[in-house]
């Protein structure tokens, strides 16, 4: 089976790559458990203090595979546990924060 993920860190920055460019990374079964892998491999990487995800090729990605979305539905019965696990891990992993615009920006312009 060929990659479907790719994960490199470097100074606390995860980059984590779609993997299938030819199919404008659209998601599949092997696309999903790759995701569920690296959330997992990721929610125990000391000092990670980012997770920056992309795709490769032209598009991020083209959102699901309808070619192989009924043997996906069919199977997602079977392998209930996939669906489970890719949801469980955020109430495991810290929230996202964001930085605030810098003071003037947006559709205000007071300053606190």
């Amino acid at each position: 089976m060929e990659e479907r993920v790719s994960i490199s860190i470097s100074e606390g920055v995860a980059d984590v790559r779609l993997v299938r460019a030819d199919k404008m990374n659209a998601l599949d079964q092997p696309m999903f458990e790759a995701l569920v892998a690296a959330t997992e491999r990721l929610s125990r990487e000391k000092g990670l203090r980012a997770v920056v995800l992309s795709g490769e090729g032209r598009a991020f990605c083209a959102g699901l595979d309808m070619g192989r979305f009924a043997a996906m539905k069919e199977r997602a019965a079977t392998e209930f546990r996939v669906a489970k696990i890719a949801i469980s891990p955020s109430a495991r992993m810290a929230r996202p924060t964001f930085r605030k615009p810098p003071c003037g920006g947006g559709a205000s312009s007071r300053c606190p």
